[in-house]
């Protein structure tokens, strides 16, 4: 199982690796409907191998595929992905715990971008940072990149349109992925509170400042912030204190999964914008977090 926020290449990906396998999507009405109804209809149609793209609308199938799994014994036979994590891995750690491997794919980090990809395995040593720091390439503005963010249809072809693109993107995550998870019933104050978590990227996270700045209830706030994480939008980093009870008193951190999204929903005008502003260092922050 593929997870990962929209538009990251899950699909893309598995396709590539495997051209000849079948594809089916549930973002196909007519599929996912006749599925649901009828789940045992679905492999009547369809035979393993199979890429099963968006799972997660319908979690029906998950135990006739662990039926079928423990019926033929072949690894492999299911690729399956999804965007909204928690929900997903819920029912399918119910269905087919010891069965599946789970894979997050994010954006594309900064080596990805700049076509400087080091495969070695990350290991806090002294030998390792020399190591890295002998194939590093000196960035030309770091905030290009930032502003830009890491969708890797943006950063393949430059002419869509940014904001365009963004406008579109944040549609459809309302459409599709907050009206299934939660009942959402003033979609503009949600979209307020959605860019004041972006305007927070990389700083402490503060329910009730949110709730007032927004003007919702602390629990709406860590109802919706929940809702961000389940679907990709935005992670959250626990404090870390060798003392638990220290760690505990302390305060988590915010980041935003992609600075592009995140300057869309900020308003930069242009890379610039944030560079000798006061919110430069969260954003350099969060791409750290995120993509080195």
């Amino acid at each position: 199982m593929l997870t990962g926020p929209r538009q990251v290449g899950k699909t893309t990906l598995l396709q590539n690796l495997d051209s000849n396998r079948k594809f089916v999507t549930f973002d196909d009405p007519i599929i996912r409907m006749e599925t649901k109804q009828d789940p045992a209809w679905f492999f009547k149609k369809y035979n393993p191998p199979l890429l099963i793209d968006e799972i997660q609308y319908v979690p029906e199938l998950l135990p006739y595929i662990k039926m079928h799994v423990d019926k033929n014994n072949k690894p492999g036979e299911f690729w399956i992905t999804g965007s909204q994590k928690f929900n997903m891995m819920k029912d399918i750690t119910e269905s087919l715990a010891g069965r599946v491997a789970c894979l997050n794919l994010q954006g594309l980090s900064y080596d990805e971008i700049t076509n400087n990809i080091d495969n070695t395995i990350f290991l806090p040593t002294k030998e390792y940072l020399t190591n890295k720091e002998k194939k590093l390439k000196k960035a030309d503005n770091i905030f290009k990149y930032i502003f830009q963010g890491s969708t890797p249809k943006l950063i393949t072809n430059a002419e869509i349109d940014r904001d365009i693109y963004y406008s579109s993107y944040i549609q459809t995550y309302l459409e599709r992925d907050v009206r299934q998870l939660t009942q959402v019933a003033d979609e503009m104050l949600f979209m307020r509170f959605l860019t004041t978590i972006a305007a927070r990227t990389g700083e402490q996270l503060n329910y009730t400042n949110i709730s007032n700045e927004v003007g919702v209830t602390v629990n709406t706030v860590k109802q919706w912030l929940s809702i961000l994480v389940t679907s990709g939008i935005k992670n959250i980093l626990p404090p870390y204190e060798s003392n638990i009870l220290k760690r505990m008193n302390k305060m988590n951190k915010v980041y935003f999964q992609d600075t592009g999204l995140c300057a869309y929903l900020t308003k930069w005008s242009n890379y610039e914008t944030p560079e000798n502003s006061s919110v430069a260092g969260n954003f350099f922050e969060t791409m750290l977090y995120l993509k080195l």
